[in-house]
């Protein structure tokens, strides 16, 4: 398969032999040298290409209809099954991931991250980072001080770190707000090595989507966490100040907090099948209870202080702010957060005020509460907003979905095929009789309206460097020496001036190369292409100083219309002389082709074609 990009007025038959060759003649040779009485079947790997078409890629679309074609007509005339499949994009090979895959590791730089849980960071695309982290038990303190059943494990709240840490270095910002958080895998850390990290943050309309993503080397990459974030604007950066020992006052129980007993691992603590380190049981505290309420002061010790520098949501801090909430008769997990409001990072010391949204009622199978983060003064550091918390038993802290596409995959890549799909549509394939299959894992109508509107904005942003690279030549090329154009006064046809009409005509003879061209000769009857209209509208813009739009040659298709639309024309772009500089004839195509409505596009491609 040979791609090669191009405008079709711009193609050569050089260009369409490469691509043509091993699509339509490796198509017909393979099909003679296999003609055999032992062949069972013929089949072809077309493209979605040859039914939705491709920006740029006539000549493929061209060669992988040839297969469609070819499939029918021998299907029908041979005794062989002849199937042509038009395959969709591909997650693990073909030529769109080759191509996409290469363009994204040449634009990747890698960016270090001023954070202790990231090694670096890639700018993935428009609108899409990815944040790289290798967390482990001997670097990272909140796998190695945080176990379940004595295997490490990534608290709730290190997620919510880790991609808040992730947006303030992307979109640096004093308050940000986390919504719509769900946890929906374990992300356990081998006690030996390292565990491969991903969070992902793509930027769309309103919000910023984060995923974090984890691998597993023998299965693949899973999907723990998924959000949104976005900063906080001034207007909702108003907080209100607290008395806490009113708070506390209103409370009418204290619960001494929980001592735990020594874990088998050097300065760990265990309570029940969660085993903690420092930073957890020597920063908690006695928890006071009242009618669906509860308080908790949080107080980080002096030794870890430092860490407040780059964990602004301290996750062992968050953790024990939010997990008291729980009752002791069961055990539950963090499942989501409806909102996390962070105005500005944690204190050192801070206290937890939750307001139970369901009675808190023991043993229930979900608890949910709102909860307040407090300084010191009783100002608000955090709002939380439906944090609900799961009854699980700890067996659930094993794997159980499906992997997913790896995350630093192209993002138009992500749902493509897999091989593993492809071999299982191929299966079905062999066992029906159509010769042409349409296979794709997205819907086939998305697919085409995506790809249209993509093709219009290509066709914008790139057909620019082409066109005036193309009409420079042919202005140059197509100049006729000594031509002669329409005698005599032009003032009589229509209120023309002679001026006017004789530099349009002689401009229309320069362009097409055609001698003796009249004041009514119609353009596209002369042959000429939109290309070559708007090589004809920059001059006029050149000479006259008028723009007309680049489609003007649609609407005065001959001298004389066009001529007498100049000097009716009241809007003069620009004031220079006739011969201006490279760089103002660039601005003005720019502004030509970027000003082409999806119409206006459509319709001088139809002409094109």
């Amino acid at each position: 398969m040979v791609l090669d990009d191009g405008l079709m007025q711009l193609e050569t038959p050089e260009k369409t032999h490469r691509v043509f060759q091993p699509k339509v003649w490796g198509t017909q040779f393979l099909f003679e040298l296999t003609d055999n009485p032992q062949r069972d079947f013929f089949v072809m790997s077309s493209s979605l290409a040859s039914t939705i078409g491709l920006y740029a890629q006539a000549d493929y679309c061209a060669a992988n209809a040839f297969q469609d074609v070819f499939a029918h007509r021998m299907n029908s005339q041979s005794d062989t099954f002849v199937c042509s499949i038009n395959w969709g994009i591909w997650s693990e090979a073909g030529a769109a991931m080759r191509l996409l895959m290469d363009s994204s590791i040449a634009a990747a730089r890698q960016t270090w991250v001023n954070h202790p849980l990231f090694e670096y960071c890639v700018d993935a695309g428009p609108g899409r980072r990815v944040y790289h982290a290798r967390l482990s038990t001997q670097r990272h303190w909140i796998v190695a001080e945080h176990r379940l059943r004595d295997r490490p494990l990534v608290p709730g709240t290190g997620f919510l770190e880790l991609a808040r840490a992730a947006y303030q270095d992307w979109q640096p910002c004093t308050s940000v707000e986390l919504r719509g958080v769900y946890f929906l895998e374990p992300l356990l850390v081998p006690e030996s090595t390292h565990k491969e990290v991903r969070i992902v943050l793509e930027e769309r309309e309103t919000a910023c989507d984060f995923t974090i993503f984890s691998l597993e080397p023998e299965t693949g990459w899973y999907e723990n966490a998924r959000g949104n974030l976005v900063t906080l604007l001034p207007e909702d950066n108003k907080t209100i100040a607290y008395n806490l020992e009113a708070l506390k006052r209103s409370l009418t129980q204290e619960r001494p907090r929980e001592m735990g007993v020594a874990a088998s691992i050097k300065e760990l603590k265990c309570f029940g099948d969660v085993c903690v380190g420092p930073r957890w049981y020597k920063s908690m505290s006695n928890i006071f209870v009242g009618q669906n309420q509860a308080l908790t002061e949080v107080i980080l010790p002096d030794e870890y202080k430092k860490d407040l520098e780059h964990y602004h949501l301290h996750p062992a801090m968050l953790d024990l702010a939010t997990s008291f909430a729980s009752t002791p008769e069961a055990f539950y997990l963090p499942f989501s957060y409806k909102k996390l409001r962070l105005y500005h990072p944690l204190p050192q010391q801070i206290t937890a005020y939750a307001r139970y949204l369901d009675k808190g009622q023991s043993g229930a199978a979900t608890l949910s509460v709102d909860i307040l983060l407090l300084d010191s003064t009783g100002a608000t550091c955090a709002s939380i907003e439906g944090f609900t918390l799961k009854k699980v038993t700890a067996e659930v802290y094993e794997t159980s979905s499906s992997p997913v596409a790896p995350p630093d995959l192209h993002p138009e890549l992500r749902q493509g095929m897999s091989g593993v799909e492809g071999a299982e549509a191929f299966r079905r394939i062999l066992n029906q009789s159509l010769p042409q299959v349409l296979v794709s894992t997205q819907d086939f109508a998305g697919v085409r309206a995506r790809n249209e509107a993509k093709t219009m904005v290509r066709f914008k942003e790139s057909a620019l460097p082409e066109l005036r690279e193309f009409t420079a030549a042919q202005w140059q090329s197509h100049r006729v020496e000594g031509t002669e154009t329409v005698q005599g006064s032009f003032e009589s046809q229509q209120g023309i001036s002679a001026d006017t009409g004789a530099k349009v005509v002689e401009i229309f003879c320069q362009v097409l190369g055609v001698k003796n061209i009249g004041l009514e000769d119609d353009f596209f009857e002369l042959n000429g292409d939109s290309l070559q209209a708007i090589m004809v509208t920059s001059r006029i813009r050149d000479i006259f100083g008028v723009d007309l739009g680049p489609d003007a040659l649609f609407d005065y298709s001959t001298a004389a219309e066009l001529a007498k639309a100049i000097q009716t024309q009241n809007k003069p772009v620009i004031d220079q002389p006739p011969n201006q500089s490279q760089d103002v004839e660039e601005m003005f195509l720019r502004q030509q082709v970027y000003n082409l409505s999806d119409e206006e596009v459509e319709a001088m491609l139809g002409r094109l074609s």
